[in-house]
């Protein structure tokens, strides 16, 4: 059963929370500040304690302090970048998460689709040119949680290679994530036989600019 943020106060030490539970206060309008200071105070008495620093990464993220955000994320990976949701019934699936480090859109929220289900899940961060595999959990199933974005790209080019002799089933292939971008998914649906698609083109906002500015029009 989730906490709330008075009973997590009152502990000896908080918790790794992780995004669905940090989600649900804020989707509550809570007040998290206290919290996140908690937190902060928490990693700084403990060094090691690379879950409190990302559970304040994510906080911060709410406030709208990005730049700060990150800072914080990247102290807590270079500690430990992986983190364990145990399943909250006898587990029927162990699930490797493979993350990308980045805001809240960089990955798919895996930790609030599986909430208090039999699916044990680990998250695992990332990185383009580092690939440790004693860093691994052991796993039945392994998930690319990445979104399509273009800070994430080296990465699923990195990894690319490397899941495809994965010793494990691998769900959203790399090479496959990026064919969702908008004007990729539209280029390639639009050659389908009673398919209409929209026109989408990729678009820089200096070309916006000039476009509002009439000194330019879309490539349509």
């Amino acid at each position: 059963m989730s906490l709330s943020i008075d009973e997590l106060l009152a502990l000896p030490a908080i918790p790794f929370l992780g995004l669905a539970q940090l989600m649900r206060f804020n989707f509550r309008n809570a007040d998290m500040l206290p919290l996140h200071q908690r937190l902060i105070d928490q990693a700084v008495a403990n060094p090691d304690d690379a879950g409190a620093l990302l559970d304040a990464s994510v906080l911060l993220q709410f406030y709208d302090k990005p730049a700060l955000a990150l800072l914080l994320q990247r102290e807590a990976l270079s500690t430990r970048r992986h983190y364990a949701f145990p399943a909250r019934q006898t587990p029927r699936l162990r699930l490797l998460a493979l993350m990308a480090p980045g805001g809240l859109m960089a990955n798919q929220p895996v930790e609030c689709l599986l909430e208090n289900s039999d699916v044990e899940l680990d998250l695992y961060y990332a990185s383009a040119g580092r690939f440790i595999p004693d860093e691994i959990p052991p796993h039945d199933v392994l998930l690319v949680a990445m979104s399509e974005t273009d800070d994430n790209r080296p990465l699923l080019d990195f990894w690319q290679p490397i899941l495809a002799q994965w010793p494990r089933p691998v769900l959203n292939c790399p090479a496959n994530i990026q064919r969702v971008a908008r004007d990729a998914a539209a280029a390639l649906l639009s050659t389908l036989p009673s398919v209409m698609v929209p026109l989408t083109y990729r678009v820089g906002r200096q070309q916006l600019v000039a476009v509002r500015d009439a000194q330019a029009v879309l490539p349509i």
